[in-house]
């Protein structure tokens, strides 16, 4: 399940799918914080990357700090103007079926971006 139920335990797994969208104007994503409003925390989910068409846009966190995950993108993701970009987040869960996944972006500061030309 995508978002809420209980945990598949496993490698390379598929645990949230999201949209960027740029509405004006293109834009220079620099990072961007998911945070689990479930129970799975800290080493429950390890190896965790944030993937576009089955391609990296970060480097793996090695673990969750907490409920947070802080992803940087090197380079940064330019998504130009009304485009809209699917991205999945792609972890290795350690945690038993008990555990729950509900990943939200809680508040538009936690997409780090700024207008690029």
């Amino acid at each position: 399940p995508l978002n809420g139920n209980s945990v598949l335990f496993g490698s390379n797994r598929q645990l949230y799918r999201f949209e960027l969208k740029a509405l004006n104007k293109t834009q220079k994503i620099t990072a961007l914080t998911v945070t689990n409003k479930g129970s799975a925390s800290n080493d429950d989910i390890q190896h965790i990357i944030l993937q576009s068409n089955d391609k990296p846009l970060t480097q793996p966190l090695p673990r969750m700090t907490g409920s947070i995950m802080h992803f940087v993108f090197s380079p940064p993701l330019i998504l130009e103007r009304n485009a809209t970009k699917l991205i999945t987040v792609q972890g290795d869960v350690r945690a038993s079926r008990r555990k729950t996944i509900r990943f939200a972006i809680e508040e538009p500061s936690d997409v780090m971006a700024t207008q690029s030309r």
